[in-house]
């Protein structure tokens, strides 16, 4: 009969259903839903390494031919040792067999041919037999274990296996076709009339040649590029240029040489002049007192020329490592004080002092 339809319940007759389906039949029908492939990748059916040549499929679901594949728990499988001369690449596959006497999915090792350049073993895609390649395992020569940088993840590979997706889809030729003849009708009504109309625009007053004429004028002329460059060229060496008589450069040199004379110092003096708080010309003499049984003298007293008190630096604490130091500064009368302020000392090993800091 060349028509066909399925799933119907049954009736007896005779006892006997005069329905009935095979699970071929029963697969076809999803075949036409759901392509080949494991479910969701991830972890799904992933081969990963155990110990020495151990490896082991992780559990997951996968769909063959409009036939389920579960694995419920994990599935071990352990690898020959490699062979004496050549590498070889090992492949482990779900394997469909609708044969009367198998009708299962099952895993399998397919064990590969060592070569100098070897190839994992070719996948079974005919009669009872349908395979899908889960990884491959390069077993090299020699080898006596493996580890996870040899297998090869195989099931993202849509040729060898991939993911589980469904074939309903949407035919869009008839939609191309619609719009080829209407992009026809639309703007072609000829076969001549648009390579006339290109030969019209090519050599008409608008097409290349024209528009190439065009540039080449607005270039040569006083705007243009060459007009541009010529502007540019008596600018530079003209007197408002750069190196002009009254140019950027000769203002530049003028303004120079008029602060060069007496004005620069060098930067070590600069530093010295700022550091110093003593006001040039007004010290006159420095006197020591309270030398402690350390040989440190605990004051020091600088005088005007008058004779009259500027600074004074005293020490306090216990020798010979002293805990502050305080500074004083007077006014020109030599009794008032015009700022003090007291720093806190610190040492290295030796006694020395490393660091003096204001107090806040």
């Amino acid at each position: 009969m060349p028509e066909e339809s399925r799933f119907f319940d049954y009736v007896l007759e005779d006892g006997v259903p005069d329905r009935q389906y095979s699970a071929d039949e029963f697969a076809e029908y999803f075949r036409q839903l759901i392509s080949d492939g494991v479910f969701n990748g991830g972890d799904n059916l992933k081969v990963e390494h155990v110990e020495g040549r151990k490896v082991k499929i992780l559990p997951g679901y996968a769909w063959i031919e409009g036939y389920m594949y579960r694995l419920t728990d994990d599935l071990e499988f352990e690898l020959e040792i490699g062979d004496v001369e050549h590498d070889r690449i090992d492949r482990i596959v779900l394997r469909l067999d609708t044969s009367e006497e198998e009708r299962t999915i099952k895993a399998n090792l397919l064990e590969g041919t060592p070569a100098a350049e070897p190839e994992a073993p070719a996948l079974t895609r005919e009669g009872d037999i349908y395979e899908l390649a889960l990884a491959d395992i390069t077993v090299a020569t020699e080898a006596v274990s493996i580890d996870q940088n040899d297998i090869e993840d195989r099931r993202l590979d849509e040729e060898l296996c991939g993911l589980v997706n469904s074939l309903i889809t949407v035919d869009t030729q008839q939609f191309q076709d619609e719009w080829d003849t209407f992009a026809n009708d639309k703007f072609r009504t000829t076969e001549s009339e648009y390579p006339q109309e290109w030969d019209d625009w090519w050599y008409g007053e608008s097409g290349p040649d024209a528009m190439e004429a065009e540039w080449q004028a607005w270039k040569d002329s006083e705007n243009g590029i060459m007009g541009m460059e010529q502007q540019w060229s008596d600018w530079w060496s003209g007197n408002d240029g750069p190196k002009g008589e009254e140019g950027m450069e000769a203002e530049w040199q003028a303004w120079f040489d008029s602060i060069e004379e007496g004005t620069y110092v060098t930067y070590e003096d600069f530093n010295s002049h700022k550091s110093d708080n003593t006001p040039h010309q007004e010290i006159a003499s420095v006197e020591r007192k309270g030398k402690d049984e350390e040989g440190i003298f605990t004051k020091i007293e600088w005088k005007r020329g008058d004779g009259t008190l500027f600074k004074v630096s005293e020490l306090q604490g216990d020798s010979p490592e002293y805990d502050t130091r305080t500074i004083t500064f007077y006014e020109e009368d030599g009794e008032t004080v015009k700022e003090e302020f007291t720093l806190d000392l610190s040492y290295d090993e030796e006694g020395n002092i490393v660091s003096e800091v204001i107090q806040q």
